[in-house]
């Protein structure tokens, strides 16, 4: 798959790009200062997507865990569930909160799993960030899922507000080579991730040998009612989503599965 190169560059605010696990390990601390995290997450639309085709108890993956918030809700749904992170300090922390969780520190592209040894997997926002793509923890993932087990992964959206709106508009200002010379920056930003449109999303599946169900836009988690009112401006694009649900998310769902003879494509787990 070639990568247009302007996409998904930005200058990252650390001096330590994405694919490095020390950039995550500064967020550790916030993450584990996050509250209500049951009830966040189960009114996440990531959830409800999840639990159309993923059903307790399946032995379930959360491949780039960070804290591992996921892992822990979905155990407490029925799952039998495993959560892999490069990153240290997450999993340390992690493991302190919820030692009964089944944790590993690894690689998602070199992970220590059997072949075939899940029947799903979930992904939110970790593929996207290897600057040389995302084929080898896409294959890797492919190994460990069982014929017929279903890949729930989310990457950022290459919409049609940033491709052609302001979106793009400020990528380009903050790419340009010549622009970033004026404003005496370097000419190269730090690689920070991918963005896809569904298209090249789908393809990107499909050519690492899944067979895919579903692209869906994800949009942001609404806030339930007694809690802090929405300024005008998140009324405006929850509108907007809720209407042209592909015209600006800034995440994208795909839903596949590694293929089993006699499976039907589209039925749940």
């Amino acid at each position: 798959m070639a990568f247009v190169r302007h996409r998904g560059r930005r200058q990252a605010k650390s001096s330590v790009a994405g694919g490095d696990p020390r950039f995550w390990d500064g967020l550790v601390e916030v993450w584990a200062r996050e509250e209500g995290i049951e009830e966040k997450l189960r009114n996440r639309p990531d959830w409800r997507l999840i639990q159309r085709y993923i059903h307790p108890p399946a032995r379930l993956l959360e491949a780039g865990c960070g804290y591992a918030k996921w892992v822990w809700f979905l155990q407490q749904q029925g799952f039998e569930a495993y959560g892999i992170d490069f990153s240290e300090a997450a999993i340390s922390q992690s493991c302190a909160r919820w030692p009964e969780l089944r944790l590993e520190r690894g690689l998602i592209q070199d992970m220590p799993y059997e072949d075939s040894f899940f029947d799903a997997i979930v992904s939110f926002g970790a593929i996207e960030h290897m600057e040389a793509g995302p084929q080898a923890m896409l294959a890797e993932m492919r190994r460990v899922l069982a014929p017929g087990g279903v890949l729930y992964c989310t990457v950022p959206c290459y919409s049609i507000f940033r491709r052609a709106g302001p979106g793009w508009l400020a990528e380009f200002l903050e790419c340009n080579p010549v622009i970033r010379s004026l404003r005496h920056l370097p000419p190269e930003v730090e690689f920070w991730q991918y963005r896809w449109t569904p298209r090249e999303y789908a393809d990107i599946l499909d050519a690492a040998g899944f067979d895919v169900i579903d692209i869906r836009p994800v949009p942001p988690a609404e806030k339930p009612f007694g809690q802090r009112a929405a300024t005008l401006q998140r009324r405006i694009v929850a509108w907007i989503n809720r209407c042209w649900p592909w015209f600006m998310p800034h995440m994208m769902a795909g839903i596949c599965r590694k293929p089993k003879a006699g499976a039907a494509a589209d039925s749940p787990l």
